[in-house]
């Protein structure tokens, strides 16, 4: 969950920053320091404004200034039970890796749904009930956390899927209320596709003479049809080759 939470930071600022902008290089020094970072029991997401800044006092033997910095920042902390929506990152036949946010979370294959089983003469392997549920890596999902394990500076957590309403995701195209998955909507051309498969797209944006590197969704839908057939991998190869597989109307 998602809270607003006063905090308080010492900062050391170098002699070479003394000067008369001392205070707006000191709360640009915190947002650097702070902002994304784990405390170990939650982390902190973005830093809201600063207050109750001190005088700053020299450290003996150094020079360095040291500054008390009272700061408002949106922290996020993850609780047993709270259902959080991931992106997987890595299969293998013990379960599988995902990341919501910053927190790593790993579903092991005893908290996954029977029907879903692994599959490893996939490519990439993959969880599947030979239907229309995969999870690779760059599938989002819905997981429940059931344990957390924090440590210094990071935390871990472990979660499960075998739940009603968790598991794998279906995005929706937002002009035509489409589910796509992580497919493209041939309507729109709208397209949801995990960062590491924007590099293929960019392959296929230059071939097709798109030297733009815009994202996937100002591609016309029928160019990527017309490379999609020039390739040969229409349909199931398509997505084991990370492109979009085109739905039709």
């Amino acid at each position: 969950m998602f809270f607003l939470h006063n905090l308080e930071r010492r900062v050391l600022l170098h002699p070479s920053y003394f000067g008369k902008n001392m205070t707006e290089l000191v709360t640009t020094k915190l947002v650097k320091d702070v902002e994304g970072t784990c405390t170990g029991d939650y982390y902190i997401i973005a830093i809201m404004d600063t207050f109750d800044l001190s005088e700053g006092r020299i450290l003996p033997g150094s020079g360095m200034a040291e500054f008390t910095v009272g700061y408002r920042a949106v922290v996020w902390r993850p609780f047993k039970g709270e259902v959080v929506d991931a992106i997987c990152t890595s299969v293998n036949q013990h379960g599988f890796f995902s990341n919501a946010g910053p927190l790593s979370i790993f579903v092991s294959t005893h908290s996954i749904p029977p029907d879903i089983q692994y599959d490893a003469n996939a490519t990439p392997p993959q969880f599947t009930n030979h239907s229309d549920i995969v999870i690779e890596p760059g599938t989002h999902v819905r997981i429940k956390i059931m344990g957390l394990r924090t440590g210094v500076g990071e935390m871990f957590a472990i979660g499960k899927i075998d739940g009603d309403y968790l598991g794998h995701e279906m995005v929706w195209c937002r002009k035509c209320t489409k589910a796509v998955g992580d497919r493209m909507c041939l309507r729109t051309g709208t397209a949801a596709l995990a960062t590491k498969k924007m590099t293929p797209i960019g392959t296929w944006a230059t071939r097709m003479g798109v030297t733009s590197q815009a994202p996937v969704s100002s591609l016309l839908a029928n160019n990527i049809t017309k490379l999609a057939t020039t390739e040969g991998c229409f349909g199931r190869h398509q997505r084991e080759l990370g492109f979009p597989v085109v739905v039709s109307k």
